[in-house]
């Protein structure tokens, strides 16, 4: 596993977990952010509650995230190595 969990925090200003996921390997970053509090027009603002907080599992979207990374940086090697791309330095 080449993915993991950078830094975390869970702003509750704007209600919000924020991860920054990072692969040591090539540098790559990838910004999770899930909001808990409400959504908003954005034209107007108007503020429509969330009515699933009870239901989001961070740690569940997490682990599903650094999975999808993993699957996505998989296939991309595979591909470099099928067309024989070398790696931007």
């Amino acid at each position: 596993m080449s993915w993991d969990l950078k830094s975390y925090e869970f702003d509750h200003t704007v209600q919000r977990h924020y991860a920054v996921l990072h692969d040591p390997v090539t540098g790559a970053e990838h910004h999770l952010m899930i909001y808990v509090g409400h959504d908003a027009c954005p034209t107007c603002g108007h503020v429509k509650p969330k009515t699933n907080t009870g239901e989001i599992d961070f740690q569940a979207i997490l682990k599903e995230e650094l999975a999808s990374l993993e699957k996505s940086h998989a296939q991309s090697v595979a591909y470099a190595k099928k067309f024989n791309v070398k790696r931007a330095q």
